[in-house]
């Protein structure tokens, strides 16, 4: 029990979860073990299988699996102890009992196959009696042990644990679900199209699924026909934080389409962020525009980085927007600089606007900003089919503590 508890504490997806809890069983207090779950259509799916020797585990997985496919075969047990919501107990299985105690030649035959001896079958229940699906412990005649009625209590415990950490890891994932979904719709289906640039765009959740939330990125034709871009970063996480984003965002997308003043722009944003969210929240913001017929961008920033640039005539990257100001929700407290800062474009420039996340995935920030620097000097990067994802290969590994977005802008002659 110290041990189900420990593994049904640790933040893993919880099919790996349920996969370590049939793990430890095996360890512990059965030759093999498996567990079954209700799927969204109220079907039985087995969702974990383990053998007391390891290399058995996948053949038993398979042929379990098998076996409940059959209506008439062991599934029958499984769901006769779901719905009267209380364990099984076969203390002993031998080949005078095996035949009664199966019910379809196809169980009798796994049965004899696995040299059972004695079975338990436990209810997953979750708050308030809902039955999740069940959990099978077996010994076989290899082991030579047996299970009693104080096993069947024990079982019966484990069952409610694994049911009550299921049913909250679904409860969570299901927060998450609305989040990420919330998330993607929230953030533009297409980039704009104009001769001699090319947009790309890479949004990543972060691999903590609790911690989606706050990062969007943006970019539209203004009526001058120049491109307004936006790119930030809420703070917090979850589906508060996802609401934020989309409000600002589209806050952001309408006040530049009024207002060319940058400057203004950011104001009206932060007067949005404090009338909303008072102190709980802020944001950080890098907003510019993009004037492709005199080939210049300009920017201004809320307490945001970059966008990081690469020169395509003396061949170098760097960051020449070095006025950060402070983030949205907090510029209240201090007077900025808040005029746009503005450069000039060449062919082949390459321009990286990102969220943090794109940097902190180490929790390193100057070494995320080397690495990203290094990517940009790459010309298999820069002239990939999709830069901003071959960005994010190259400068994040597998796994990330907050979520990604990366804009790109590739100038052409």
């Amino acid at each position: 029990m110290a041990e189900v508890g420990r593994i049904l504490g640790e933040t893993l997806p919880y099919e790996a979860t349920l996969q370590r809890v049939c793990d430890a069983a095996v360890n512990t207090l059965a030759d093999t073990a498996t567990m079954y779950l209700y799927d969204e259509d109220r079907e039985l799916q087995l969702v974990a299988a383990a053998d007391v020797h390891r290399a058995h585990s996948e053949h038993l997985r398979d042929r379990a699996a098998a076996l409940l496919g059959d209506a008439s075969g062991p599934r029958t047990f499984l769901e006769s102890v779901i719905q009267k919501g209380s364990g099984m107990l076969v203390a002993r299985v031998d080949d005078r009992s095996l035949d009664a105690v199966a019910v379809s030649p196809e169980h009798a035959q796994y049965l004899r196959e696995g040299g059972v001896s004695s079975f338990i079958v436990v209810p997953l229940v979750a708050a308030e009696s809902e039955v999740l699906g069940a959990l099978g412990l077996v010994y076989t005649k290899e082991s030579g042990l047996h299970y009693d009625d104080d096993a069947l209590i024990l079982a019966e415990d484990l069952g409610r644990r694994c049911g009550a950490a299921i049913a909250k890891v679904k409860t969570i994932e299901t927060a998450v679900d609305v989040s990420t979904r919330f998330q993607y719709e929230a953030l533009p289906k297409s980039l704009p199209q104009i001769a001699g640039l090319e947009f790309d765009s890479f949004y990543e959740p972060a691999s903590s699924a609790m911690l989606v939330g706050g990062d969007w990125f943006d970019a539209f034709m203004l009526s001058d026909g120049k491109v307004g871009i936006t790119i930030g970063d809420v703070s917090g996480h979850g589906v508060k934080a996802a609401a934020l984003m989309s409000n600002l965002r589209c806050a952001l997308r309408i006040a530049m389409l009024m207002e060319s003043n940058l400057a203004n722009v950011l104001a009206a944003a932060d007067l949005l962020v404090r009338q909303e969210f008072g102190s709980s929240m802020f944001a950080t913001a890098n907003i510019g525009v993009l004037d492709a017929a005199a080939r210049t961008l300009s920017c201004v920033a809320a307490g945001h980085p970059g966008p990081l640039c690469w020169n395509g005539l003396d061949r170098s990257a760097g960051d020449p927007f070095l006025e950060r100001g402070l983030p949205l929700g907090f510029r209240d407290l201090a007077k900025t600089n808040g005029d746009a800062q503005t450069v000039d474009l060449n062919t082949y420039s390459f321009i990286v606007f990102f969220t943090d996340g794109l940097l902190e995935a180490e929790r390193d920030y100057i070494g995320g900003e080397a690495r990203l620097t290094r990517a940009i000097a790459q010309r298999a990067i820069r002239e990939s089919a999709h830069p901003a994802k071959a960005l994010r290969s190259a400068v994040v590994g597998r796994r990330h503590p907050d979520d990604i977005a990366v804009l790109t802008l590739r100038v052409r002659s």
